[in-house]
């Protein structure tokens, strides 16, 4: 265990990440890709092993989203072996406005937007999940 600035300079100095199979670090994937570190990631199925891959692709560097094994170790690989690719991955990076697409609050709205219509539609959709027509909607 070290201190945060000590963890983010030593990951400073990293050529690249690899995000940890299948139980995504989302903290360690913003960390790496805030120092503009390109980063392999493990898509899963589940919200867990989401999140880093969702903000490897908005960061724009959609082809280091692995999808299964082989397509993980391959990109890991290639990270390794060619330096051209990881340097044109890191230039990317450094040319992109993280703030904008994967720091932004611009998708916001749309949650904002969700919870607006189903204050506005509750008795509407408590009526139809009460009669049968719908199954209930759950937030959590």
């Amino acid at each position: 265990e070290v201190p945060y600035d000590v963890y983010m300079d030593l990951n400073y100095h990293l050529q690249f990440t690899v995000d940890s199979c299948y139980y995504s670090g989302g903290g360690a994937v913003s960390d790496a890709l805030h120092l503009r570190s390109p980063t392999i990631t493990w898509q899963g199925d589940a919200l867990y092993n989401r999140i880093g891959s969702a903000m490897v692709r908005q960061a724009g560097l959609g082809e280091c989203v692995a999808h299964d094994e082989a397509e993980y170790v391959a990109l890991a690989r290639r990270a390794i072996q060619d330096g051209p690719w990881r340097e044109n991955l890191r230039a990317r990076l450094e040319a992109a406005d993280l703030d904008r697409t994967v720091y932004g609050t611009g998708e916001a709205v749309h949650f904002a937007a969700a919870v607006d219509y189903l204050i506005e539609n509750h008795e509407r959709l408590r009526a139809e999940t009460a009669a049968g027509i719908r199954e209930p909607i759950r937030i959590h």
